[in-house]
């Protein structure tokens, strides 16, 4: 039997298997390169627009640096300028352009609170083209812009029926929990919680406050309460809340402050000044002729005040007894106490539209201040206080029951009797002059936003 043998030839096939292979490996490498480079592109966008951003972020600190110049008086007319333009380098070479546009921030209404602004910045990468567009608010704080406390908290300090008017800055907490005090106007800074109890306020339905607080608001010995939406047992009214905060330090009345303003000239005398009825007196002996020029009566009994006044030693401010009477001034001066300072009698200005502009008493202790006026004239409203004036102390400034101050208080500890108030005179600060202790303004960012241009 004959066989027959078929031979296959598969050089063919192998051949066509071999270009299918081949064509598939060319399909996975083209579209691995082009992922790759598309990689590469979206890479390199990445890094033009984070370029970008940082260089806009480099214009926010340059605006911050022009601000704190401006406040330290070595650039004057910074913030008359609404914009600018300038160039990012690196080591001599231009990596970008940052223009920086800025304005006083009215969402809010800033005149009866420190002054803000709102800052834009755009930045633009000079190697990729691309460009980012951030803005910020924030808030320039002087300690001259409020009343100003590093204590303020608990029945013994802010008692019932009691009144703060304008803006007020706690370092501590901050507590209204005694009667039916009332806080109202605003803002209102708080580094640490907010207790508030009882029938005790914060703002009103008709002017909601700005509030800034470093901590929460609770009610007393109770739960933590929202600001912005607040049981109907909790009588706060916020419009706007920001969960942020800045800590100020108290400005030091030290021996270094008192060398500072001698130098810049004052009338220093050794004893306890007493200023009483058309009666100058110091260790209980006339002293009209010693503070001539600094502290004297006029033939209608106004004092006329003018300067800087160091007394090394007590002041006294009427008496704690007897006949209740009104001293009205005219001037600007700062009576500086190397101990207490204690105001019994009332003491306004004598044109009271010229306070604090034209007319302006700094009351400045290194102890204690105590405005024990229960019984003093005045004392119905805030134009009709027991006392106009600027109070700085190291220690506590106390409010008698019923004592009325307008101006404002800068102090360790504040201390509200019952059926005291405070109201706080818009701009105080401006007129306070370079011999109060000094403080530099403060930056407090509180809202940032990048603007998809």
């Amino acid at each position: 039997m004959k066989r027959i043998y078929k031979i296959k030839n598969t050089e063919g096939n192998v051949f066509l298997l071999v270009l299918i292979i081949m064509f598939v490996v060319i399909v996975l490498i083209t579209a691995m390169i082009k992922f790759l480079l598309r990689d590469i592109e979206f890479i390199e966008v990445d890094e033009g627009e984070l370029q970008a951003l940082n260089i806009a972020e480099a214009g926010l600190s340059n605006w911050y640096l022009k601000f704190d110049r401006f406040s330290n008086g070595l650039d004057d007319d910074f913030l008359f300028d609404d914009s600018y333009t300038e160039n990012l380098y690196d080591d001599g070479t231009v990596i970008g352009t940052y223009t920086v546009d800025y304005s006083p921030d009215i969402e809010n209404d800033w005149k009866h609170s420190p002054f803000g602004y709102t800052i834009v910045s755009e930045g633009t990468d000079a190697e990729s083209g691309m460009k980012r567009t951030v803005r910020v608010r924030v808030i320039s704080l002087n300690i001259y812009d409020f009343i100003f406390s590093e204590e303020a908290m608990g029945s013994a300090q802010i008692a019932g029926n009691t009144n703060i008017t304008g803006p007020l800055f706690v370092v501590g907490d901050f507590g209204m929990i005694t009667g039916n005090s009332l806080f109202q106007e605003g803002p209102l800074f708080v580094l640490g919680d907010i207790i508030i109890a009882g029938s005790s306020q914060i703002g009103s339905p008709e002017w909601p406050i700005l509030l800034f607080m470093g901590g929460k608001m609770y009610e007393n010995n109770g739960p933590e309460v929202d600001p912005l939406d607040p049981p109907g047992n909790v009588y706060v009214y916020v419009e706007e809340f920001h969960n942020v905060m800045i800590d100020i330090s108290l400005p030091e009345i030290d021996e270094a402050y008192i060398d500072d303003v001698r130098d810049m000239g004052a009338k220093e005398v050794t004893g306890n000044l007493f200023i009483g009825d058309q009666v100058l007196e110091l260790n209980g002996m006339d002293a009209s002729d010693e503070l001539a020029g600094y502290l004297e009566f006029d033939p209608e009994g106004i004092l006329n005040i003018n300067g800087n006044i160091i007394v090394n030693g007590n002041l006294d401010i009427g008496q704690s007894s007897g006949k209740k009477y009104t001293i009205r001034y005219n001037g600007h001066a700062n009576i500086i106490s190397t101990g207490d300072i204690n105001v019994y009698s009332r003491i306004i200005p004598d044109v009271w539209y010229n306070f604090p502009e034209y007319s302006l008493l700094s009351l400045i202790a290194q102890g204690n201040i105590d405005l024990d006026m229960t019984r003093a004239q005045g004392g119905s409203s805030e134009t009709d206080p027991n006392i106009a004036a600027m109070i700085i102390c190291n220690n506590q400034v106390e409010l008698s029951g019923g004592t009325v101050l307008t101006g404002s208080s800068i102090s360790n500890t504040l201390t509200l009797g019952l059926n005291s108030k405070i109201f706080y005179r818009y701009g105080i600060g401006e007129f306070l002059g370079p011999s109060v202790p000094q403080f530099n303004d403060m930056l407090l960012s509180y809202s940032w936003q990048e603007i998809i241009n």
